[in-house]
């Protein structure tokens, strides 16, 4: 028997300016684990500091979005499934994110740098970056299943 829980907060400080904060049951030495089992023999659950982000949205002119985010961030990078990255793991450090449409495509870019946890004599840390398009090619056709048609790709790079 387990329980997850999740309190989290945003704050639009202006319009350009978001806040966040998020607190999660689930254990402190394993990073993608929110869930926290009944077998505490009457001890209190764990609750822990799961997110706290400032991002940054200002408008530029020919991009449809700028987005720089910092902190304990959720994931920045585009993803099919859960093979490369799990949904419950969050990122420490910051992060880029920059689309525009061009025609029917939309381009982007994701970047960031993230700290790791390593022996306290070298650190380290993961410089990545991302970019790719979605093209919805059959907008103009009046058949739902060809007019909600997308299809996305992108290619990565982690180090």
């Amino acid at each position: 028997q387990r329980i997850r829980f999740r309190l989290g907060l945003d704050a639009k400080v202006t319009n350009a300016l978001k806040v966040g904060a998020r607190l999660a049951t689930g254990s402190s030495t394993d990073p993608v684990a929110t869930n926290q089992s009944f077998s505490t023999s009457f001890n209190r659950v764990s609750f822990l500091l799961d997110r706290a982000y400032i991002a940054y949205t200002p408008e530029v002119a020919g991009l449809n979005q700028l987005k720089l985010t910092g902190g304990i961030i959720e994931n920045p990078f585009w993803k099919v499934s859960e093979l490369v990255w799990d949904e419950d793991l969050n990122f420490d450090g910051a992060a880029a994110h920059a689309d525009k449409t061009v025609g029917p495509a939309s381009l982007f870019v994701n970047g960031g740098v993230f700290s790791l946890q390593t022996d306290i004599s070298e650190p380290a840390s993961l410089w990545s970056l991302q970019g790719g398009a979605s093209i919805q090619p059959f907008t103009s056709f009046t058949a739902e299943v060809l007019n909600n048609f997308k299809l996305t790709g992108a290619l990565a790079y982690f180090d």
